[in-house]
C-alpha cells in the first residue's frame, strides 16, 4: 500500500559474551579440577572421603586464579576460530583438538602447577577418573565451540552470557565461589576421631574385684612378652596377669559410657611348656558381659572368648597377643559389667591351681572415651607445626653454631629466618628419657621414663600431639628409632604413626613418605613429628657429604674388634685408661680410627641436612612456608673421645647434653640468637601455645618464643645409664647455673671402689665453663659452697618431680631387652 512504512526488523543479537563465556568456563574448569583433586587424594592416596572433599575445597580459590587465564584464552580462540563464519568440519575438529587440549593442560596441572597439585603423574593417568576428564574437556570446548559461533542463545544461557550482564553474573560468581563453598564447609568440616584414656584399669587396684584367684599369686600388674619377635603383636605390654584359674570383675560407671574397653588376652613366652609337664597347654581366656536373661535373672554372656596354644619350640610367629574386640576395641555403655577369665583347657580349677603360678593375663586394660574433633586449615595465626628431633646430634657440630666444616647449609638457613638457642639443654644424654620430655615437657623424674627398668608412657600422661588435637590439629609421627615405637606408648596422640621396630632407619627410606604426607594434608591444620637418625651409628652418609666433609676410611677399621661399637665396649669396660682412671684411650682408639669416626660423624650430620632441606622446600614449594612453625633439635648429643669415651648415655657433659635448638615461622623472631640457659623440654609448652593449647601437667610451663626466656631455676639433666670411675649403670644428674655446672653420682665412689665401699652421699664433679668450656678440669674441692648449693637443688627438685608421678611404671620386658642388645644399647648378658 502506498505510504506504508516499511517494517521494522529486531536488532540483530550478538549472541554470547566470550569474555562471559571465558569467565563461566574458567568457573567450570576450577570445579571440575577441584573434584579431580579429591578424587585422586581419596582413591590414590587413601585419604578419607570427606577430608579429601574438605582439603579440594579449601583450595578452590587459588584453583579459580589459575582457571580463569585458561578458560578467557579457551572462549577468545572459540571466537577467533569459529566466529560467524561458516565453519568446515576441518575447522572445527582442530578448533576441537586445540580448546580440549587448553583445557587438558589446566586440569592436569601441566607447565603451570606445583609438582604436589600436579595431575600429570601415572598414578592419574591410570585412575578411573582419568577418563572421565578426557570426556568433560572434551564436552566443554564442544559447548564453547557451538557458543562462539556468535548464535543466539536463550534462556538461562543467554542471561549466563549475553553481553554486559552476562559479563557482570561471571565476575560475581567468580567473587562469591570460593568463599561460599568455604563458609558451607566451615559450618561442616570434616571430622576426626581422638582417643582419649579415660581410666587405666591397670593403674587402679580399686577398679577390678577379684572373684577367683590361684592360690600362689593374686592378680597383679607385671610386663607381659607373648614373643621377642617384632614382626608380629608381641612386644612387651603393660599387663593384669591373671594366673589360671583366675576372675575378676570390673565395671563401668554410671556415667561414664560409652567408652571403649582396650585389652589383649596373651601367655608369657616363659609360661607354658616349660613351665609345665606336658609338651603342649592351652590357655583359655574370656571376657563375658552381665545381662538379664528370660527368667528376669542375672547371667553373664560372653562377648569374646579365645584359646593360645603354648609348646616347647614353638615358632615365635605364632605367639601374639589376642586382642579384645579386634584393634577397634569393645563398646561398652554406663554400668556394664564385665568378668576377665583365664583358665587350663583340660584341667578342672582344682588342678590347675595345683600348677606354678603362670604369667597369664590381659594386658593394656584401660577405658577409652573416643572424641569427634572437626580438622581445621591452618593459617599464620594457628599455624601447622613441624617438630624435627635428629637423634644424636651435638650442638657443636653445625655450622650455625660455629662448626668450622660447612656442615649444616639447610639447618643454617633455618637459623637465620629464626630464633636459635646457643644454651638449649637436653633432659637426659640418651634417647627414652629426652624424647619423653620433648613429647611431655616434663623432666624424667615427672613422666617416669627413666631407664629399661621404666620405660613405658604412661597414658596418664598429656603429650604435645594429644593437646593439639583438641584444638582440630591432624597429628603425623614419623620415627626412625626403634625405641620410640607403640609398643612403649610414644604415639599416644598421633592419628597416623610410621615406625620401625627392629633397627635404625636412615631418612632415605622416610623423608619421601614425609614429603607425600605433608602433600596429602596441605589443606588441613597438622602436627608432624619426624624422629631421624642420620648421625646415629651406624653412619651410612651420602657419598656427596663424604666427599665436601673430608674423611678418608682407615682399611683396618670395622669389624668385630675396630669398630665403633667395639670400640665404646672396651673403653666401658676400663680398658684405656690408667690404674688411677685418667684417660689413654690412645691405646685401644688409633688416631686414624679416632679421626674417621669423627669424619664420619660429620658427614652423617651433613646428610641428616639435605633430608631436612628437603622437608622445608616442600614446605616452600607447598606454599606453606608463610603458616609453618618449624622446630628443630636433638634428644642428645655424641661423644668422640671428648673425656674419654664414645657414643651417649654414659655420662652428662656438654658433648652429650647441649644440644642444638632452633624455631622458626610465624610468630618468631627472625635472625635472633638467644643466650639464656633453657631446656628443649619447654618445646612441648611452646609449640602448645602456637597452637593454642596447654599442657596442664606442666607447672613450670616457658614459651621459648618469647623476647626473653629464663628458666625456672637451675637446668637440670641427668642419665641412668651412667659410667662414673669405671662403675656401669650409675645414676648421674647434673645441673647448670650460669657458668657453674654440677655432675652428681648419687652411689659413685673412686676409681674401681666397690660399690658398699662408696661414700654415703656420692660423688659431685664441678665445672666453670668460663674458664674451662670444655670441662676438662673438677674444681668442685676449691668451691665446697658452690657444690653444696648446686648439689641441694638436684636434690630438691628430684624428690619434687618424683613426688608428682603417680603412674605404673614397668621395666623392659624380654622382647625390648633383645632390641636394646641389637642395636648396641646392652651388652650381651647385661
Amino acid at each position: 500500500m502506498a505510504g506504508t512504512p516499511p517494517p521494522q526488523t529486531a536488532p540483530q543479537d550478538p549472541g554470547p559474551s566470550w569474555l562471559a563465556l571465558g569467565l563461566w568456563t574458567g568457573i567450570g574448569l576450577a570445579l571440575l579440577r577441584t573434584r579431580l583433586l579429591a578424587e585422586f587424594q581419596i582413591h590414590q592416596r587413601q585419604i578419607e572421603p570427606t577430608t579429601a572433599e574438605w582439603h579440594a575445597a579449601l583450595g578452590l580459590g587459588s584453583e579459580l586464579l589459575a582457571a580463569l587465564p585458561f578458560g578467557l584464552v579457551a572462549a577468545g580462540l572459540a571466537r577467533l576460530m569459529m566466529g560467524n563464519r561458516p565453519a568446515g568440519y576441518y575447522r572445527t575438529f582442530w578448533a576441537l583438538v586445540a580448546i580440549t587440549t587448553l583445557c587438558g593442560c589446566h586440569i592436569c596441572g601441566f607447565l603451570w602447577a606445583p609438582p604436589a597439585r600436579a595431575l600429570l603423574r601415572p598414578e592419574f593417568v591410570v585412575d578411573t577418573n582419568a577418563p572421565l576428564a578426557v570426556l568433560a574437556c572434551t564436552l566443554l570446548a564442544a559447548c564453547l565451540l557451538w557458543l562462539g559461533r556468535g548464535q543466539r542463545v536463550g534462556g538461562i544461557t543467554a542471561r549466563l552470557t549475553a553481553g554486559l550482564p552476562g559479563i557482570g553474573l561471571g565476575l560475581l560468581a567468580c567473587l562469591a565461589l570460593a568463599p561460599g563453598y568455604g563458609l558451607w564447609w566451615e559450618a561442616a568440616p570434616p571430622t576426626m576421631i581422638v582417643r582419649r584414656v579415660h581410666r587405666e584399669l591397670l593403674a587402679d587396684e580399686a577398679s577390678w574385684t577379684v572373684i577367683e584367684s590361684h592360690p600362689d599369686a593374686a592378680p597383679h600388674v607385671d610386663l607381659l612378652t607373648p614373643a621377642v619377635d617384632y614382626r608380629t603383636d608381641s612386644a612387651d605390654l603393660p599387663s593384669l596377669i591373671m594366673s589360671p584359674p583366675c576372675t575378676i570383675e570390673i565395671t563401668v560407671g554410671e556415667d561414664e559410657g560409652p567408652v571403649v574397653l582396650r585389652a589383649a588376652a596373651g601367655v608369657d613366652q616363659e609360661a607354658g611348656a616349660r613351665r609345665l609337664q606336658s609338651n603342649r597347654w592351652v590357655f583359655g581366656f574370656n571376657v563375658a558381659k552381665r545381662t538379664r536373661g528370660n527368667d528376669g535373672g542375672e547371667e553373664f554372656k560372653p562377648i569374646f572368648s579365645t584359646h593360645i596354644e603354648t609348646f616347647r619350640d614353638q615358632p615365635m610367629l605364632e605367639r601374639f597377643w589376642r586382642r579384645v574386640g579386634g584393634h577397634e576395641g569393645m563398646v561398652l555403655q554406663s554400668g556394664d559389667t564385665l568378668r576377665l577369665s583365664t583358665w587350663i583347657d583340660g584341667l578342672s580349677a582344682a588342678e590347675a591351681a595345683a600348677q606354678p603360678p603362670l604369667k597369664v593375663g590381659f594386658g593394656e586394660l584401660l577405658l577409652e572415651k573416643p572424641l569427634v574433633q572437626p580438622r581445621q586449615p591452618s593459617s599464620p595465626e594457628t599455624p601447622n607445626i613441624v617438630l624435627i628431633l635428629q637423634d644424636t646430634q651435638r650442638q657443636d657440630r653445625l655450622s650455625c653454631y660455629g662448626y668450622g666444616k660447612p656442615t649444616t647449609p639447610h639447618i643454617d638457613q633455618l637459623a637465620e629466618r629464626g630464633l636459635r638457642f646457643d644454651n638449649a639443654y637436653a633432659t637426659a644424654s640418651w634417647t627414652w628419657p629426652s624424647t619423653a620430655s620433648v613429647l611431655t615437657g616434663l623432666q624424667p623424674e615427672a613422666h617416669g621414663v627413666l631407664d629399661d627398668d621404666a620405660c613405658y608412657l604412661a597414658h596418664q600422661l598429656e603429650t604435645l600431639p594429644e593437646a593439639l588435637q583438641t584444638r582440630g590439629y591432624t597429628t603425623a609421627g614419623f620415627t626412625c628409632n626403634p625405641l620410640i615405637v607403640p609398643q612403649k606408648n610414644f604415639d599416644q596422640g598421633f592419628e597416623f604413626f610410621d615406625c620401625n621396630t627392629v633397627g635404625f632407619r636412615k631418612s632415605e627410606h622416610i623423608v619421601p613418605q614425609v614429603t607425600r604426607w605433608i602433600e596429602e594434608h596441605a589443606g588441613t591444620r597438622f602436627f608432624l613429628y619426624l624422629h631421624l637418625v642420620d648421625p646415629h651409628a651406624p653412619h651410612t652418609p651420602r657419598q656427596e657429604n663424604l666427599v665436601l666433609l673430608g674423611g678418608h676410611k682407615p682399611e683396618s677399621f670395622g669389624g668385630e674388634e675396630t669398630g665403633i661399637a667395639s670400640y665404646n665396649g672396651r673403653l666401658l669396660r676400663a680398658e684405656g685408661h690408667s690404674e688411677t682412671g685418667v684417660s689413654q684411650a690412645e691405646l685401644v682408639v688409633p688416631g686414624d680410627h679416632a679421626r674417621w669416626m669423627s669424619d664420619v660423624y660429620d658427614a652423617s650430620v651433613g646428610t641428616g641436612d639435605w633430608w631436612v632441606g628437603q622437608i622445608t622446600r616442600q614446605l616452600e614449594a607447598l606454599g606453606l612456608a608463610g603458616e609453618t612453625v618449624i622446630a628443630y633439635t636433638s634428644d642428645h648429643g655424641e661423644e668422640w673421645l671428648d673425656h674419654g669415651l664414645l657414643t651417649h648415655g654414659h655420662a652428662v657433659h656438654k658433648e652429650l647434653t647441649l644440644i642444638p635448638l632452633i624455631l622458626a615461622g610465624p610468630g618468631v623472631r627472625s635472625g635472633a640468637v638467644e643466650a639464656a640457659v633453657t631446656s628443649n623440654r619447654h618445646l612441648a609448652t611452646t609449640l602448645a601455645a602456637f597452637g593454642g593449647a596447654s599442657l596442664e601437667q606442666v607447672i613450670d610451663p616457658i614459651n621459648l618464643a618469647t623476647p626473653s626466656v629464663a628458666e625456672s631455676g637451675p637446668v637440670m639433666f641427668g642419665t641412668h645409664h651412667g659410667w662414673w670411675n669405671g662403675r656401669q649403670r650409675q645414676p648421674i644428674y647434673g645441673t647448670r647455673e650460669g657458668s657453674w655446672v654440677l655432675h652428681f653420682a648419687p652411689h659413685g665412689g673412686d676409681w674401681k671402689v666397690p660399690e658398699e665401699e662408696s661414700p654415703v652421699d656420692g660423688q659431685v664433679r664441678l665445672f666453670n665453663l668460663e674458664e674451662d668450656p670444655d670441662e676438662q678440669h673438677d674444681i668442685a674441692a676449691e668451691h665446697p659452697e658452690v657444690v653444696e648449693r648446686l648439689r641441694s637443688s638436684i636434690l630438691a627438685r628430684l624428690e619434687e618431680q618424683a613426688s608428682r608421678r603417680s603412674t605404673v611404671h614397668l621395666k623392659a620386658g624380654a622382647a625390648t631387652l633383645e632390641m636394646l642388645r641389637g642395636i648396641g644399647y646392652l651388652d650381651d648378658g647385661k
